[in-house]
């Protein structure tokens, strides 16, 4: 934190300013939106008294202290004190549209030097805080300095599941491997313990929806049974609402990134891609192969418009730039892969279901597959170079940063998402001339899987330097 000089106070300030603009929609998507309710929660407990002397340690976008400001209809006093001036920023644009939202302030400063006089509050708060402090003991006096005699510490924050099959699956990906790898490859434990956690969310719903469309529109409608369809459209369609509910929420809290007509017109085209694809769902249940087609063809058009929209918050550079083409293609890549990956897996279980089913609608997908794996490659090999000798200083410097910081990550993320998968679609299609279709199959698992951990560390590196690499 900004007050105490050290190099994992200043990575996690670093990182958090990076991924202040989507730092919401995590939260919201992650815990289904239950993180509102653990807050509002917090707040009945926190706020004591008519004319309560709030402070919410840590606040982050400030939802908890507007939260606070909120319930005790402005009369109270309410402070926020958080180290990234990114995130200060977001609640300071909050706060100027909130109900009551004149009853709280803002203050840049460290949690664990905390720039208050003794016992001065009646309450503290913190919400997913406590695993980002460097010195719990120390944050902790601090709360206590501030707090009058018999004041509340309140605190939100993740743990583990409790003991169970799901507990151990989570456990080991979530809480293990993922800060394992990310640790070892950028010497960042605590970074990548924050996004152990939060990675999940920078898969963008709407680009696996979308790309799941794309995938789909690649297999033979009336070779496969219509079952298949159902249950695979309805995972992408669960998705897509997803996207649609986090940004509306965010949209009206004003803490999306970018322009305000940038996301207002994004989220009118993410409201007409679940529309159309809402029509195409419904038409699966249908005989009216034309209203089937013209909702499938909505839903690509207005998902792909929405998709490259969405770019837009992601760099700071101006339309005519090298980054409004770099962007927008590498999120329509990853969809496209994404997609691929979901439906794969789905389709691949129906195989394992029946083994007697024809080959194509199999081969069909496994080509959209490669053809959107050699796509991300060939954009990989001129991209990178293009920002770093072409885009804007921002861009440059990220670039710089991500070769000097980050490059064993970029590297494993080559090998791992593109080079690894390249040569096992080299073995499966190999295996199908034999044919052998439960072999192709679980090679096709392994090689889908290969390009899904390659894109959980594109997601980081998202995070990291804001690169869409």
């Amino acid at each position: 934190m900004s007050a105490i000089d050290d190099s994992r106070d200043r990575s996690v300030r670093s990182m958090f300013d990076r991924i202040a603009g989507r730092y919401d929609l995590l939260n919201r998507l992650i815990s289904f939106r239950l993180d509102a309710y653990w807050r509002n929660q917090a707040i009945r407990a926190a706020v004591t008294g008519t004319h309560p002397h709030i402070l919410d340690l840590g606040t982050g976008t400030g939802d908890l202290a507007l939260n606070a400001a909120r319930r005790t209809r402005g009369n109270g006093r309410i402070v926020g004190l958080d180290f990234s001036l990114r995130m200060l920023r977001l609640a300071q644009a909050k706060r100027a549209k909130a109900l009551y939202g004149h009853g709280a302030s803002f203050v840049m400063g460290s949690a664990m030097s905390a720039p208050f006089k003794n016992a001065i509050f009646d309450s503290a708060t913190t919400a997913f805080v406590l695993r980002n402090v460097s010195d719990l003991p120390l944050m902790f006096t601090e709360a206590l300095r501030v707090l009058k005699p018999g004041g509340k510490f309140v605190s939100i924050d993740m743990f583990p599941p409790a003991a169970s099959w799901f507990a151990r699956l989570y456990s080991i990906y979530f809480y293990r491997l993922m800060p394992r790898i990310g640790g070892f490859l950028s010497h960042d434990h605590q970074a990548y313990r924050y996004l152990s956690d939060s990675v999940r969310q920078f898969h963008s719903p709407e680009q696996i929806a979308f790309g799941g469309l794309m995938a789909l529109a690649g297999t033979p409608f009336h070779e496969i049974e219509r079952a298949f369809y159902k249950s695979t459209a309805g995972v992408l369609y669960v998705l897509a609402l997803l996207q649609l509910w986090g940004e509306s929420s965010l949209l009206m809290e004003g803490t999306l990134q970018g322009p305000v007509w940038g996301n207002r017109l994004e989220l009118i085209f993410h409201l007409f891609f679940v529309l159309a694809f809402s029509c195409y769902m419904a038409s699966l249940w249908t005989e009216l192969p034309a209203f089937r087609a013209r909702s499938f063809a909505t839903s690509i058009l207005t998902g792909l418009v929405g998709l490259m929209l969405s770019a837009q918050r992601f760099y700071e550079a101006p339309f005519l730039s090298l980054e409004t083409l770099v962007y927008p293609s590498m999120f329509f890549v990853s969809a496209l892969l994404l997609g691929s990956v979901t439906v794969g897996m789905l389709i691949g279980h129906w195989y394992l279901i029946d083994t007697g089913q024809s080959l194509d609608p199999f081969i069909r997908i496994y080509k959209f597959f490669v053809f959107s794996l050699i796509a991300q490659c060939v954009l990989f090999a001129f991209f990178p170079l293009l920002l770093h000798f072409l885009g804007v200083a921002s861009t440059v410097k990220a670039m710089e940063q991500l070769w000097r910081q980050h490059s064993t990550l970029l590297l494993t993320r080559v090998i791992v998402g593109q080079c690894a998968p390249l040569v096992l679609s080299w073995m499966i299609w190999r295996t199908l001339l034999i044919p052998h279709t439960m072999a192709a199959t679980g090679l096709f698992y392994i090689a889908l899987l290969a390009v899904f951990v390659g894109e959980i560390l594109g997601r980081q590196i998202v995070a990291l330097t804001a690169l869409p690499f």
